[in-house]
């Protein structure tokens, strides 16, 4: 049997181990989550978990995001989404006149939909948002944006010819636009 003078330094060194890894552990936490997994993280209660990660990880300083700095970038790949459609959505119009009334309902609904998502941006970056973060009206705006993204998905189902890659990318914005929503409502909480 060992004697206790023996003993000692081992009991004395796991000791040590066992605090500098709690001590560590207790550091780890207080660090506030950022990047990668802090975007995982948020996008976890949306319902379109992989095109929102992957439409903000793509967003310049995304590293860096905390949680609070999240409505920006959602609003914006939103935008940057809504408005690539539009483009395709004249250039279709341009290029097949028939098309030209139920597309020009698409791009009147687009025009609406990126004037809500603007005025959000707009909201986000003035000095009242920085003052009060009141996100209600990022709410309405993101949500009223997505309606408009759904008129245009009802009106692309009744047209014929307009073809699947413009369906797909309506699909992708209104998708984005809920993503927003959800984003942005965790933020109120």
């Amino acid at each position: 049997m060992a004697n206790s003078s023996t003993l000692l330094p081992h009991l004395s060194f796991l000791l040590f181990l066992i605090v500098s890894t709690a001590a560590a552990a207790t550091a780890q936490d207080d660090e506030p989550m950022r990047g990668a997994p802090l975007i995982r993280h948020a996008c976890e209660d949306t319902k379109y978990y992989d095109l929102c990660v992957s439409s903000l990880i793509s967003r310049p300083g995304s590293s860096k995001f905390l949680f609070k700095d999240l409505d920006k970038p959602v609003v914006a790949a939103t935008i940057d989404s809504a408005s690539e459609t539009r483009r395709q959505i004249r250039t279709m119009m341009r290029r097949r006149p028939s098309t030209k009334g139920s597309l020009g309902a698409c791009s009147k609904f687009y025009n609406l939909a990126i004037y809500n998502l603007r005025l959000a941006e707009k909201y986000l970056n003035s000095n009242g948002f920085k003052e009060t973060y009141e996100y209600g009206p990022v709410e309405g705006w993101t949500r009223a944006a997505q309606g408009y993204f759904d008129k245009c998905g009802a009106t692309l189902k009744k047209q014929r010819g307009v073809g699947a890659p413009l369906k797909q990318r309506n699909e992708i914005a209104r998708r984005l636009a809920d993503n927003a929503f959800v984003i942005v409502g965790d933020l109120m909480v």
